[in-house]
């Protein structure tokens, strides 16, 4: 069959052009194209197709003829280069549209167009779905895989859950395989970290980020460190997943730290001042005696050493409290203290009674902050503690002169009370009291 087609096209190839037109063309270069031509039907029969598309295309370029055109053709079908064959065929057919060699190039062109295209698509991640749409047809499956199509114009789309789609129009010819490479990106995740304190040093996979920290990010795995004064730090990782929308509460642990110097040293300056107020009253309401300052000294000393010893041996003071019940327990105290020193004073104008008030109102605010343990702030300093004994101490001012107890002129008892009459007492004593008042400011 080889060797008739051969045969063939070489009767084709020396009956060459009209006798006018071989009388123009120079014969050294029709015997040159004559030699390439025979060399290459000669590589065809014996196989060498890629050689004898050399030859043919040689020859065809130094003398253009139809038979080379076929020729090339029937190199490039064998040699799988389909659409170049494809276009080489269609020319011959041009000029060559009757005879045995004419029917086989239309055979080879329908032939050439039943060849499917290959779309070769690979994929990150794996497990895409891919849909092909054109020509009338539309073909599905996933991804990376091959997807034989007819030649034409197509939309390939590629997608998966959670990730982002991507479209491309190609166009593919016959037996053309067509590599096509998709990377989907995930949809973003959206995370929010609040931490508790809001001051807290906030790091999200390692790196320091802003508190509140409020940001789209791709979905993965996020390691959330915080840290600040006073908190035991905190660490945790989560997993965001795309498209997720997570709100993190951070919240950090107080760090528990002991109030026992704290509460040792409220006990002995409370202890100091009461020792220093009772050698200043000396028990008496005028302050009549003279004042003694090594007297007040030992006075404060006792007081402070006396307090001071007591509590820190005694349930007064436990070996460890948290921090946060001992400056709740010295606010009490100083609340209690505070309100029943002026409360008394309000009401008897008494150094001593001013003395007796205050130690009462301490005893209350200490059972009071004892009895209340479970009522205090997880944490927070003195501030807020001194500012709530602050706000105690006026509110007992006000209390006391909204009540109108301050100590007023007492009225002579009438001529015929009797001796034993408390009107006659109270009378006698606000009259002494009058007196020497004159006295002292004269």
């Amino acid at each position: 069959m080889r060797i008739l087609l051969g045969s063939l096209v070489m009767v084709l190839f020396l009956q060459g052009p009209a006798p006018q037109a071989q009388e123009a063309q120079d014969t050294s270069i029709l015997e040159r194209a004559h030699k390439h031509y025979e060399s290459g039907v000669s590589l065809f029969e014996s196989g060498n197709k890629e050689q004898a598309l050399v030859e043919f295309q040689l020859a065809n370029e130094i003398a253009p003829k139809k038979e080379n055109i076929f020729m090339i053709a029937q190199c490039e079908y064998h040699l799988g280069q389909l659409v170049s064959a494809r276009t080489h065929y269609q020319a011959f057919l041009a000029e060559e549209a009757q005879g045995e060699f004419a029917d086989l190039a239309r055979l080879r062109i329908e032939a050439i167009n039943r060849r499917p295209g290959v779309f070769a698509i690979n994929t990150v991640p794996d497990d895409v779905e891919v849909r092909i749409e054109g020509e009338g047809t539309a073909v599905t499956g996933q991804a990376p895989n091959e997807f034989r199509v007819p030649r034409g114009h197509y939309r390939v789309t590629a997608s998966k859950a959670n990730f982002g789609s991507e479209t491309r129009e190609l166009s593919i010819e016959v037996a053309e395989t067509k590599p096509i490479f998709f990377k989907l990106e995930p949809i973003p995740a959206h995370l929010s970290v609040r931490t508790v304190p809001p001051s807290a040093a906030l790091f999200i996979r390692g790196n320091r980020a802003q508190n509140p920290y409020v940001q789209d990010v791709p979905p993965g795995s996020y390691e959330i460190y915080a840290e600040s004064s006073y908190y035991q730090p905190k660490r945790e990782t989560i997993w965001l997943n795309p498209g997720e929308d997570r709100t993190v509460n951070f919240p950090l642990s107080y760090v528990q730290r002991s109030g026992r110097p704290e509460l040792i040293g409220f006990w002995t300056g409370i202890g100091a001042v009461a020792g220093g107020f009772a050698v200043l009253t000396q028990g008496s309401p005028d302050l009549s005696k003279p004042l003694s300052l090594s007297l007040l000294s030992a006075g404060v000393l006792a007081g402070g050493l006396g307090l001071g010893v007591l509590s820190s041996t005694t349930p007064l003071v436990p070996d460890y409290i948290r921090d946060n019940l001992a400056l709740f327990r010295i606010g009490s105290m100083w609340i209690g203290d505070l309100e029943g020193a002026t409360f008394a004073m309000g009401i008897t104008q008494s150094w001593t009674a001013s003395w007796l008030g205050g130690a009462a109102g301490l005893t209350a605010g200490a059972f009071a902050g004892w009895w209340l343990d479970d009522r205090s702030p997880n944490y927070g300093r003195v501030a807020l503690i001194q500012s709530s004994a602050l706000l105690g101490a006026m509110a007992g001012v006000v209390a006391v002169s909204a009540m109108g107890s301050y100590p007023r002129a007492v009225d002579q008892p009438p001529s015929n009370a009797k001796p034993d009459d408390p009107r006659i007492a109270a009378y006698n004593s606000y009259r002494n009291q009058s007196s020497y008042n004159r006295k002292k400011i004269s």
